[in-house]
C-alpha cells in the first residue's frame, strides 16, 4: 500500500495547521488601519491571501470527512448520533465565542445582541448537511450533480436578489435579518460609510459552502484511496493537480458574470478557492506523504492536530488582550503604544502584534502536542 493507507495524512494535518496559523495572523492586526494589504480582506469583489483562510479551513474539514465518514455505509442511528452531536457542539461553541466577544468588548445587553451566525456555526451547518448528503447519496456522480445544482441555484439567488449590492436590499441581508433579527447579525461597513446588518456567514450564503464541503470530501476521498507504487502516487496526484487547474480556469471564467466575492461566497469564489486549496494540498502531499519531507512543516502539523481548539483559544486570547486593562489601557493597547513609542512603523507594529498572537497560541498547541493531548469533538 502507498502513503495514503494510514489513517492520518501528514499533508492534511499541515494544511489544516497552515490555515489555522493564517487565521490567527489575519484576525489579530495590531492596528487595523495600518495593516498590510495582503492581510486584509478584499473590500467587496476581489481576492486577497486573507480571503483564502476561511475556505481553506472549510476545505480541510470536508477533506477530513472522507476519513471520519468512511466507516458509515448508510444513514442509521449511530451515524446520525455522531453527526448531530458534532453539529450541536460546534454550533454551541461558536455561540459561546460570540458571547465572550460581546462581554470583552462591553457590548450593551450582550445576550440581546448575540450574533447567531459565525465561523464555527457555518462549519457546523456544512458538516451536518454535507454528511447526510454524502452518506445518503453515496455515489460520487450524485454528489457532483448535487454540488453543481447548489451552485447554480445560488447563482440565480445572487443574480435575481441584488446579491452583489452592498445594502440592506440584498436578498442575503433580507433573509438573515428576517431569520435572526438585525441585532443578531454582523454589522458591515459599506463603501459609502453606512453600517448595515449584513452577515458574511448568513443563511443563504451557506448554500455554496455546503457544495464546497462536498467538493472537498470528493478530493479527500480521491487522495484517501490512492495507493500503490510511488510512480502510481505521482500519476494520481498529477491528475488531482490537473483537476485543480481545471476548476481554477472555470472559476476565472465564471468570475466574468459572478465576480469572486467572499462576503457573498459567490460560486466563482467557491471554484477559485477550492482549486487553490487543492493545489496547496497536492504540493504538501508530494513533499510530506510521497517524498516524506515532514520536519519543515512541524509547526503547521502541531497547529493542525488541535485545529478547532486552537481556533477557539485564539478567539478567547484575542478578546482577553482587549478587555484586560492595566492602568486604563488594554494589553493590546500597551503593546501597540510601546511599539509606536520606539519609533517602529505602525505597519510593522500591527504585524508584530499579529505574529505575537500566533506565537502565543503556538506555545499552547506545542504543549498539548508534546503531551499527546489532541482535543476533538
Amino acid at each position: 500500500m502507498g502513503a495514503t493507507s494510514s489513517k492520518r495524512l501528514a499533508s492534511l494535518d499541515a494544511l489544516r495547521g497552515l490555515t489555522v496559523a493564517g487565521m490567527i495572523l489575519v484576525n489579530n492586526p495590531g492596528i487595523y488601519e495600518s495593516t498590510y494589504a495582503p492581510l486584509k480582506h478584499a473590500a467587496w469583489n476581489g481576492l486577497t491571501p486573507t480571503d483564502l483562510v476561511f475556505p481553506f479551513f472549510l476545505f480541510a474539514m470536508g477533506a477530513s470527512m472522507s476519513f471520519s465518514l468512511s466507516k458509515f455505509k448508510r444513514i442509521d442511528w449511530n451515524f446520525s448520533k455522531k453527526v448531530l452531536k458534532r453539529f450541536v457542539l460546534l454550533f454551541l461553541i461558536g455561540l459561546v465565542l460570540n458571547l465572550i466577544g460581546n462581554l470583552c468588548q462591553e457590548v450593551e445587553q450582550p445576550l440581546a445582541h448575540l450574533r447567531i451566525p459565525g465561523v464555527l456555526q457555518r462549519l457546523a451547518v456544512c458538516y451536518l448537511f454535507a454528511s447526510f448528503l454524502i452518506v445518503g447519496l453515496r455515489k460520487k456522480a450524485y454528489l457532483i450533480l448535487t454540488s453543481i445544482i447548489l451552485l447554480i441555484v445560488y447563482a440565480f439567488v445572487l443574480l435575481l436578489g441584488n446579491g452583489y449590492e452592498q445594502s440592506s436590499a440584498n436578498i442575503l441581508a433580507i433573509v438573515d435579518n428576517a431569520v435572526f433579527g438585525e441585532n443578531r447579525v454582523y454589522g458591515m461597513w459599506t463603501a459609502s460609510g453606512e453600517r448595515i446588518a449584513f452577515d458574511p456567514e448568513g443563511v443563504l450564503s451557506t448554500i455554496p459552502c455546503i457544495a464546497q464541503t462536498i467538493l472537498a470530501w470528493l478530493c479527500g476521498d480521491w487522495i484517501r484511496n490512492m495507493h500503490g507504487s510511488k510512480a502510481s502516487l505521482w500519476k494520481n496526484i498529477g491528475i488531482f493537480g490537473l483537476a485543480a487547474v481545471f476548476l481554477l480556469v472555470l472559476g476565472v471564467v465564471v468570475n466574468i458574470w459572478l465576480p469572486v466575492n467572499k462576503e457573498v461566497w459567490s460560486p466563482s469564489y467557491v471554484l477559485v478557492t477550492s482549486s487553490l486549496a487543492m493545489l496547496v494540498w497536492a504540493l504538501l502531499y508530494c513533499l510530506m506523504d510521497i517524498v516524506n519531507l515532514r520536519k519543515w512543516a512541524l509547526p503547521f502539523t502541531i497547529f493542525g492536530m488541535n485545529a478547532l481548539f486552537v481556533y477557539a483559544l485564539a478567539w478567547i486570547l484575542s478578546n482577553l488582550m482587549i478587555c484586560i486593562r492595566i492602568g486604563g489601557n488594554s494589553l493590546h493597547g500597551w503593546f501597540c503604544s510601546a511599539g509606536l513609542g520606539l519609533g517602529i512603523s505602525p505597519y510593522l507594529v500591527s504585524l508584530f502584534y499579529a505574529l505575537t498572537m500566533v506565537i502565543l497560541n503556538f506555545i499552547v498547541a506545542l504543549i498539548l502536542y508534546k503531551r499527546k493531548i489532541f482535543i476533538k469533538l
